[in-house]
This record gives structure tokens, sequence and C-alpha cells, in this order.
């Protein structure tokens, strides 16, 4: 703007000094003048010749119809009134370029100011976007988790369930083979029973008959010996029948260690019977201390789904708080 304004008036003064030099104003051109000052575009000057041109041709007009002394008069006191007007000219142009100036570092300053003003905004919705982030990724932390934990809890089920049906189903063939084996013993010791009765009265009967035997041969050997002189013969034949019995004597004695033998396999079954039945009762025990296993195992992963979402909870709040904060902080900056 000043230098718009130097270039009007240095193009005045150069067309002054070029009629002042002896040419006509007519005669000044837009290159003259430009020659003259070097400086300002070529439409400037041109604007400016040509109402300097008509300010002269206006005032040659008038000294043209007025006497020589007031022309004169006119003259001067147009000059002076000119260089006032040029003062005035000046000095409001230079008000004019201080208010514009002014306007100018105001607006600047508003401009910077504006800036300052988006920044912040600009601050603010970086702050809003990572706080809408971080709820939705407080979001997604919370689907995962009550996705995990119900996956948790129906994993929890399907475990719980099928412990409870693998306890079921061994429990039920625990006390079908303990059943069996019951009835198995039973019918063990009824027949073991049985045959140690029928055994004992074998043995009674073939030891009554020993000792009947016994009794006849003692007998026979006693009327024997009182009848030897004269019945050496039946004698004879008695000898035979004691060696008989004595040889029945022993096939009984064999007998008995036959029923002896069977009666200690008896025994031996029987203690074998109840030695099962204890191998099943602790098998019984170590089931049940499977289902207590299984138990705190279930309490195990119900406590670290209950950590899990302690945790993830005790994660978000402070991340909430620390957003709420900055958002607060930059409210009282602004």
């Amino acid at each position: 703007m000043s230098r718009i304004s130097d270039t009007r008036e240095r193009t005045r003064s150069a067309a002054a000094e070029l009629v002042g030099n002896g040419r006509l104003a007519h005669e000044i051109t837009v290159d003259l003048i430009y020659a003259e000052i070097k400086q300002g575009s070529r439409t400037t000057i041109n604007d400016e010749l040509k109402q300097w041109k008509d300010e002269q041709a206006k005032a040659h007009a008038m000294n043209a119809t007025l006497p020589p002394i007031v022309a004169d008069a006119f003259t001067r006191i147009w000059a002076t009134a000119v260089e006032h007007g040029e003062m005035a000219f000046s000095q409001q142009r230079e008000e004019i370029e201080q208010q514009l100036r002014l306007a100018t570092e105001a607006s600047q300053a508003e401009q910077q100011h504006l800036n300052t003003l988006s920044n912040k905004v600009n601050e603010i919705s970086a702050q809003l976007q990572a706080e809408r982030h971080v709820v939705e990724l407080e979001r997604q932390q919370k689907e995962l988790l009550a996705q995990e934990k119900e996956h948790l809890r129906v994993e929890l089920a399907d475990v719980r369930n099928n412990l409870t049906l693998q306890l079921e189903q061994q429990t039920a063939k625990a006390e079908d083979r303990i059943s069996e084996l019951q009835l198995a013993m039973q019918k063990q010791e009824q027949s073991f029973a049985q045959q140690i009765e029928q055994a004992t009265e074998r043995l009674e009967s073939v030891q009554k008959h020993v000792m009947l035997q016994v009794d006849e041969a003692r007998l026979a050997h006693k009327r024997a010996e009182q009848e030897s002189t004269g019945h050496q013969q039946q004698a004879l034949k008695l000898s035979k029948q004691v060696q008989q019995m004595q040889i029945q004597a022993s096939l009984l004695e064999q007998q008995i260690t036959s029923l002896t033998t069977a009666l200690t396999n008896t025994e031996t079954t029987l203690s074998i019977a109840s030695t099962d039945r204890t191998t099943l009762t602790q098998q019984l025990a170590s089931m049940q201390a499977v289902q207590n296993v299984n138990a705190e195992l279930l309490e195990a992963w119900q406590n670290r789904a209950l950590k899990a979402e302690q945790q993830l909870s005790d994660n978000v709040r402070p991340k909430r708080l620390q957003g709420r904060r900055r958002l607060l902080a930059s409210d009282k900056n602004s």
C-alpha cells in the first residue's frame, strides 16, 4: 500500500518537474514518468498521470478565463490548497496505513488465536478419539472377557458333567463289580461250607468206621489169642483181615489227607476273595479321591475366572480416570 502511494506521489513530482523543464502537460507519457521514477506498475502511473493531466487542464482552463492577477492568485491558492491537500492526504494516508497495519496485526493475532484454538480443538478431538478408542478397547475386552468367562463356564460345566458322569459310571461299575464279587463270595462260601460239611461228615463217618473196624479187629485179635491154640487157621484168617483193615486204614488216612488239602485250598480261595474285596474297596476310595481332585480343579477354574474378571476391572478403571484427567487438564489450559 505504501509502495503504491509513493509511486503516485513520485508520478506527480516527475510530471511537474518535466513541465518545469519545458515540456507540455499533454506531451508527458507513461514511459517518460517510468524512466524518471523507475518503480511501480504502468497501470498505476497511467491512472495517476491521467488524473494529474485533468487537474492541469482544468487549471489552465480556469486561468484562461480569469484576469492575470486573479489567475496568479488563484494559482498560488490552488498550489497552496494542493500542498495542504497532499499533506492532509499524506497524513490521512499514514493514519489509514497505521490503521491497516494495526488491523493486519490484529488479524494476524486473531489468526494465531484461531490457529491456537484450532490446534486445541484438534488436540481435544484427538483426545476424544483416543478416549473413544480406549472405550472401544474396553468394550471389546469386556466382550472378550465375557466370552471367555462364558466359554470357561461352559467348559467347566462340561468338565463337571463329564466327571460326574464318569464318576457315576465308575461307581456303578464298582458297585456292580462289588455285588458280583459279593455274590460270588457268597456262592463260594456256601460251596466251601457245603464241601467242608460234606468232608467233615465223610471224615467223621470214616473215623467212626475205622474205629469200629479197629475195635472189631481188637476184639477179634483178643478172641484169636484166646482161641489161638485151637484155632490157628482162624488166627491166620484174622491176621489177613487185620492186614486188610490196616490197608483200608491207610486208604482212609490218604482220604483224610486229601480232604485236609481241599480244606486248605478252600481257605486259600477265601483269603484271595477277601483280598479282592479289599482291592475293590481301595479302588472305590481312589475313585472318591479322584472326585475330590476334580472338585478342587473345578474350584480352581472358577477362581481363575473371577481373578481374570477382577484384573480386567482393575485395568479398565485407571485408564478411564487417566483419560478424564487429561480431558479436564486440557479444558483448564484452554
